[in-house]
């Protein structure tokens, strides 16, 4: 049985295709967490526009959800005094 269920996939390598995605998902929010965080050793804060290189759509929205799940897991405070104004992200002592 064991043998048939790998030959399904082998026969129907497109059904990897889910899990490999959600991997390199999670690899990315992994690797740009890392970056965050080296980032904030050197500096207490930083604004948010000022993480990126150059703004791509991809690159800002995983950019983002690394950042809200660092915020969530309290190591970083996320600061903005008013609607559409600067983001700040403050490293938690």
């Amino acid at each position: 049985r064991e043998a048939q269920e790998f030959a399904n996939i082998l026969y129907r390598p497109w059904l990897l295709t889910p899990g490999f995605l959600i991997f390199i998902a999670v690899l990315s929010f992994n690797v740009l967490g890392d970056k965050i965080r080296d980032i904030l050793k050197k500096k207490k804060s930083v604004d948010f526009v000022s993480l990126f290189e150059e703004l791509t759509k991809p690159y800002v929205v995983v950019t983002l959800l690394s950042i809200l799940e660092m915020a969530k897991n309290r190591e970083i405070l996320l600061k903005q005094n008013s609607n559409f104004d600067t983001i700040m992200i403050e490293r938690v002592e």
